[in-house]
C-alpha cells in the first residue's frame, strides 16, 4: 500500500492522482525494478490522503489497520509539499521537501499503538489557504489569524491530555514529543506547557519550515541523537487548520 499525504500544487497536478504517479516512478526506477521484490509493485493499492498537517498520522492509522488485519505486508507513506512556481504567493513560507516512512507488522509491543484525531471547528477561521487563477497564473495565499498560535496551543494541549488520559498515561511516561512546526514556536510552547524541556523536538533550523512532512523531518534531524536513541515512548503531535489535531504513540 502507498499513501501520499503531501500537498502538491504544480502543473495542475493535485489529489487523488499523486500517489499513483509516485508509484509509477518507483516502478520505473532501476533501483527498484532490479530488486527481487519488484513484481510486488503490480499489486499495490495507492491513493492520496489530503488532510494537511494531520494527514501523515492519519495515513499511519489507515495503514496500521490493513497491517493488523493481514491484508497488506508493507505500507509506504509519503509526505511533502510544493507550491506552484509561477504566480504570486502571499504569506507562504513552507519549503519544498518530502519524507517517507515504511511500516510493517512486527511481533511484540513495538511500533505505533494508538492514534487519535480531533477537530475544533470553533477556530476554523484561524488558518485558511486561498488559491485562484488570474491572467493564466495560479495565486496562493495563506491567511493566519493573530489568535491562531494561542488557539492551536490550547487545542493540541487539550488533545494531548485527553490522549494520555485515555491511554492511562502521564506526561512523565513520555520520553519524547515529536511535533509539527506550525504555528511558529509550537515546540517551545509545548515544552513549557508540559514542563518537558528539550524532550519536545522539532526542526533544528527554524528557517526550514515544512508542513505535512514536518514530524518526519524532525525525527530525521534527531534520529542519531541521544534524546531519540534513549527514548522508548514517543508521542507524535500535529496541529493545523480546522483546527485539527492528530496524536500518535510510538513504542520503541
Amino acid at each position: 500500500m502507498l499513501i501520499n499525504a503531501g500537498l502538491y500544487r504544480e502543473k495542475h497536478l493535485v489529489e487523488p492522482a499523486m500517489a499513483t504517479l509516485i508509484l509509477g516512478s518507483l516502478n520505473r526506477n532501476s533501483l527498484w525494478s532490479s530488486h527481487s521484490y519488484s513484481p510486488c509493485f503490480e499489486k499495490v493499492l495507492a491513493w492520496d490522503m489530503n488532510n494537511g498537517v494531520c494527514g501523515l498520522l492519519q495515513a499511519i492509522q489507515v495503514v496500521d489497520g490493513f497491517l493488523q488485519s493481514g491484508d497488506i505486508k508493507h505500507g509506504l507513506i509519503v509526505a511533502g509539499d510544493s507550491a506552484q512556481k509561477t504566480g504570486e504567493k502571499q504569506h507562504y513560507s513552507i519549503r519544498a521537501g518530502a519524507a517517507a516512512i515504511l511500516l510493517s507488522k512486527q511481533p511484540g509491543s513495538t511500533g505505533f499503538s494508538a492514534i487519535m484525531t480531533e477537530s475544533y471547528p470553533d477556530y476554523a477561521g484561524d488558518f485558511k489557504g486561498v488559491s485562484y487563477h488570474q491572467q493564466g497564473k495560479l495565486h496562493l495565499s495563506l491567511r493566519t489569524h493573530d489568535s491562531f498560535a494561542e488557539h492551536a496551543l490550547h487545542c493540541v494541549s487539550e488533545s494531548i491530555e485527553k490522549f494520555l488520559h485515555h491511554e492511562k498515561m502521564k506526561t512523565e511516561d513520555i520520553d519524547l514529543i515529536c511535533c509539527s512546526q506550525m504555528p511558529e514556536g509550537l515546540t517551545k510552547s509545548l515544552a513549557e506547557r508540559f514542563e518537558m524541556g528539550d524532550r519536545v523536538i522539532g526542526i533544528d533550523k527554524p528557517a526550514q519550515k515544512f508542513y505535512t512532512a514536518a514530524p518526519l523531518m524532525a525525527l530525521h534531524s534527531h534520529f542519531y541523537k541521544p534524546s531519540y536513541q534513549l527514548a522508548r515512548k514517543i508521542l507524535f503531535v500535529t496541529v493545523g487548520s480546522g483546527i485539527s489535531t492528530s496524536i500518535a504513540l510510538y513504542n520503541k
